[in-house]
């Protein structure tokens, strides 16, 4: 275990520049990982044990095997988490997840976990969901039993069928799991623990459109396919005593928005917030899954 005292020193001792050195080298070493994965994705390769996706060796697991593209069992999950933490099994489902649709098929909304979780999240790739969940009595540890260490729970569905069932096994963190969420849960003024921006699902998203849905439209336009949406936009139109909305008008923004890829909220708010109160709710795509639950037995 490590020592959170002499860390948190240790951070404290850092200077601005030091600080941004250590997330400019960061940055730079979990991009070179990206793109060694993209290049070997696109040709159906793991960029970890450089093999098919279809290939499976027991005596060297690897992440890909949860992709189910070769002969995985639900039993090789001890194998997987024998040889790999929280943080590599979920950035690499993250960026599998990605690569189909953008942030759209990873539910992370801290909106949406229910209270008492550490993590609770699901990541949807094709056909199968992969879904972490861990609450606070198994980040301590079930004292007195022989699940006394800090673990997580994994389900994974495939065409919407159990494969892998939550608690089925208790999956230990890694001392790197620990470390980055302990820290990141006690001082999160110095250090925050994310899956960066080619990790990232829809709490970044929505993160980045921030509650001025005006300035969100900067960064939108219209997607060519619903599916691919990352974001899900209704606005309404009221308008003011005595004044009349264009139908005309309304037609001609739809037309507008489709021609030109801006998004037709935006459209309506430049065009009839003088005569109409209008309003734009903007909430996480509809494709994305939703997050999984657990039922969590009683201890007596």
């Amino acid at each position: 275990m490590f020592d959170e005292k002499n860390v948190l020193a240790k951070l404290e001792s850092l200077t601005d520049e030091e600080f941004e050195y250590l997330n400019k080298r960061m940055d730079s070493d979990s991009n070179k990982q990206h793109a060694a994965f993209k290049q070997a994705y696109e040709k159906g390769e793991c960029y970890l044990c450089g093999k098919s996706f279809k290939t499976i060796s027991k005596e060297k697991p690897c992440l890909h095997w949860l992709l189910r593209q070769c002969k995985f069992k639900p039993k090789d999950i001890t194998l997987i988490y024998s040889s790999f933490g929280y943080t590599n099994i979920s950035a690499f489902l993250r960026w599998c997840a990605n690569s189909e649709k953008h942030m759209v098929n990873i539910n992370d909304m801290s909106s949406e976990i229910k209270a008492g979780k550490v993590i609770s999240n699901t990541i949807k790739w094709k056909n199968i969901e992969w879904t972490f969940d861990c609450s606070e009595s198994d980040f301590r540890g079930h004292s007195g039993t022989a699940i006394d260490y800090p673990h997580y729970h994994f389900q994974m569905r495939i065409d919407g069928r159990q494969f892998i069932n939550f608690n089925s096994y208790h999956l230990p963190f890694s001392a790197d799991d620990l470390f980055a969420i302990t820290m990141s849960r006690n001082h999160p003024d110095k250090f925050f623990y994310n899956f960066g921006e080619h990790g990232g699902g829809m709490e970044l998203a929505m993160d980045m459109i921030g509650e001025d849905s005006q300035s969100a439209f900067e960064h939108m336009i219209l997607a060519d396919n619903e599916d691919e949406a990352i974001y899900h936009m209704s606005t309404t139109i009221i308008a003011e005593e005595g004044k009349t909305i264009s139908g005309d008008l309304i037609a001609d923004l739809i037309e507008k928005s489709k021609a030109t890829g801006e998004p037709l909220g935006s459209l309506v708010h430049k065009h009839m917030s003088s005569t109409a109160k209008v309003s734009t709710y903007i909430s996480a795509s509809e494709n994305t899954p939703e997050i999984a639950a657990r039922t969590e037995h009683k201890r007596r």
